[in-house]
């Protein structure tokens, strides 16, 4: 599959964001009827990460991007509201500038672009999933046969680090998580990095701290991490907290898309528990220990969205934002919808309550292939219907 500001192309998988859809070319059926949710709970039981559960992996953390980063959010809205202008006017308009700045622009603070930046973000988790060793985990991230979509980013970071990998590996979600809630991620990941090469704080904590326990670090660790690096460069910035993903999709153009506008009674689910971490309610029993665990440890509900790949918020986000669908080789996976919007639909009359999301998405994807042909049309200054199915 091409890439493109729509569609993240990776070694047997895609995600397009626009219609929140998962492809993974693998077998993940297996003849299992379970909903999405269920299936990463019996993965989860059986301790077994097959590669295709892994590339699963890849794509879920894509989508928790989007509730996590208002800077990819803002980027989904664009491109969603340009297709409902087109569905309403049947007229098209030019991509929005900020997308052909997310692939293209280069900044001087790094030689590589956003989302050259995104992807080494999600690859980070990928790898950590299964190489949860330092020395291993960073060989995954600089080298071999898919290094040219990854590598940059990372190596930029090793540099400014003097090569300290535990440093990296504790630093990078820090920074990339907090860079993407900004206008400007490559700038504000690449000073920040720099800041914290220069902190005092940081240094005096690496001379003593234990690497080979960079999870526990993560969470321990979290706060100074950030203020240490992040914090000062958005002070300069006279931006001291950004927007994330639910913000815009609450209050922006998603709060139209039939995915993540549902999503949302998802994230206020989590929000919710996580206030009452010692007394969840019935239906997340199943991550009772994990909520407990984090809050413990850190306050920030974000903190689950910030480090997907720990064992414990990985767990959360699996549990309460399982990917609404996923097309695999031997058939589709969905997510079942939330329960009190099924319920208020009976309580209208509604004649069909989809449990899943499965037709919600499949018909999502029908509005997002005739768009996307009619802006390839438009693009190459022809009729908009030249490519019509």
């Amino acid at each position: 599959m091409t890439t493109s500001h729509n569609v993240n192309a990776h070694m047997g998988y895609a995600y397009d964001s626009l219609s929140a859809a998962l492809v993974v070319d693998a077998p993940l059926v297996q003849g299992q009827t379970v909903d999405l949710r269920e299936y990463f709970r019996q993965h989860r039981e059986m301790g077994i990460e097959p590669a295709a559960v892994g590339i699963l992996f890849h794509g879920a953390v894509h989508f928790w991007q989007v509730f996590a980063s208002g800077h990819i959010a803002n980027l989904v809205a664009v491109e969603w509201e340009r297709l409902v202008q087109y569905e309403k006017t049947g007229n098209m308009t030019p991509p929005h500038a900020a997308l052909q700045a997310f692939y293209t622009e280069e900044t001087p603070f790094g030689a590589f672009t956003a989302a050259q930046l995104q992807e080494t973000w999600v690859r980070f988790w990928e790898t950590w999933v299964h190489l949860d060793d330092i020395d291993a985990h960073c060989h995954a991230m600089c080298e071999g046969p898919d290094a040219v979509i990854y590598a940059k980013p990372y190596l930029w970071l090793l540099e400014v680090l003097d090569g300290h990998t535990g440093f990296a590996a504790w630093l990078f979600p820090a920074l990339c998580f907090n860079a993407f809630n900004t206008t400007q991620p490559v700038e504000v990941f690449c000073r920040a990095a720099q800041r914290a090469a220069q902190s005092q704080a940081l240094r005096k904590l690496t001379k003593t701290a234990d690497f080979a326990a960079v999870q526990e670090g993560w969470i321990r660790h979290w706060n100074t991490l950030v203020n240490e690096s992040v914090v000062p460069i958005l002070v300069e910035r006279g931006n001291t907290q950004g927007s994330h993903g639910v913000e815009l999709i609450q209050n922006g153009p998603l709060r139209s898309h039939p995915i993540y506008a549902e999503y949302l009674e998802f994230v206020a689910s989590l929000q919710h528990t996580w206030r009452q971490p010692a007394n969840p309610s019935d239906e997340a029993q199943a991550v009772a220990g994990e909520l407990a665990a984090l809050k413990a440890q850190n306050s920030d509900m974000w903190l689950a969205f910030a480090i997907p790949g720990h064992p414990w918020c990985r767990a959360v986000l699996n549990y309460f934002l399982p990917p609404p669908l996923v097309h695999s080789r031997d058939g589709d996976i969905a997510s079942r919808r939330p329960a009190n919007l099924r319920l208020r639909e009976s309580r209208a009359g509604v004649a069909r309550i989809n449990e899943t999301f499965h037709q919600h998405v499949l018909a999502v994807e029908q509005r997002v292939l005739r768009f996307r042909a009619a802006s390839r049309a438009y693009a190459l200054g022809l009729p908009l219907d030249a490519f019509s199915m």
